[in-house]
């Protein structure tokens, strides 16, 4: 199948009804989106979407190109947003974290080789989005597909040895997995069992946050921004935006910043800001005192 074929069966698999359509991405792949929806769909484009800081104001197929805080300004109810680039994982978290949701303001447009090509799609019931300078080896996401992180933000660094796990069965007859998935005794079965004990659900992991060697993650636990998990802790829980937790269980030893500072954080959202903007305010990241200075400019000029 070529690749125009490709997207406009996976473009007519998303329900876009009456929706005004974004499409982000101003390469080859957003050529053959555009080519699609005008050819076989009535939907309203609204625009492009490109990052590029040094993109001068332009308009592709006479429609305009945005920058991505452009979203701020539309109507979450009335649009759906097309991926149409290979940086389809880290889109993915920035709209994540301007709470669009997957599967219903959202959708890819191709599956494509990323940075994290061993993260098989197939394996997953939907894709990992992984952000921006995030490290992590292999095995800490598990190759089980009722595991898969809803997100893994930017700035993300994760030692050597952490890993998120399953639960098995504790209520039922066996703790193994056999009765759940038979094929690990040969049994040729098709129905997927392993959703009736509904014992593990995806996790996820916020931005700029440190997780130390050999940490456990168990299921459905969400890690919030800004935070350090120490060495060899096991998270059971939720843990809250800039928080410090240890232990096993782990659990808060201190918070990182005030309540106000916190918010501010959030707010700025610096893990969204392109390379280059982070290049120009590099050096008030050296400075708490000064980068909160900048936080308060930047975020009184937003209104």
């Amino acid at each position: 199948m070529n690749i125009q074929k490709h997207i406009l069966q996976l473009i007519s698999d998303i329900p876009l009804d009456d929706q005004n359509i974004i499409i982000w991405g101003t390469g080859l792949i957003s050529s053959y989106v555009f080519s699609a929806i005008q050819k076989d769909f009535s939907n309203t484009i609204d625009c492009f979407i490109d990052d590029n800081e040094f993109q001068e104001e332009k308009k592709i197929f006479g429609y305009p190109v945005q920058k991505p805080d452009y979203l701020d300004k539309v109507n979450l109810n009335r649009t759906v947003i097309l991926i149409a680039t290979k940086r389809w994982r880290q889109v993915g978290v920035e709209l994540l974290n301007r709470n669009y949701t997957f599967g219903k303001n959202f959708f890819l447009t191709q599956r494509v080789i990323s940075k994290y090509d061993w993260l098989e799609d197939h394996i997953y019931p939907e894709p990992v989005f992984v952000g921006k300078h995030t490290n992590f080896r292999k095995d800490f996401v598990p190759y089980m597909k009722y595991l898969c992180p809803k997100m893994i933000g930017s700035f993300c660094s994760i030692a050597e040895g952490a890993r998120i796990v399953a639960n098995h069965p504790l209520n039922e007859i066996s703790t193994h997995w056999f009765p759940w998935i038979p094929k690990l005794i040969n049994v040729d079965e098709t129905y997927d069992y392993i959703n009736k004990i509904n014992i593990n659900s995806p996790v996820s992991i916020g931005n700029d946050v440190w997780i130390g060697y050999n940490a456990v993650i168990t299921p459905g636990a969400n890690i919030g921004n800004g935070v350090i998990i120490g060495a060899n802790s096991v998270v059971t829980n939720d843990v809250p935006d800039f928080s410090i937790v240890a232990g096993s269980p782990a659990k808060i030893i201190k918070m990182r910043f005030n309540d106000k500072q916190i918010e501010i954080l959030n707010r700025l959202s610096w893990w969204n800001w392109s390379d280059y903007k982070l290049k120009l305010h590099i050096n008030y990241f050296r400075s708490k005192n000064d980068f909160f200075k900048l936080a308060e400019d930047l975020l009184s000029k937003e209104g």
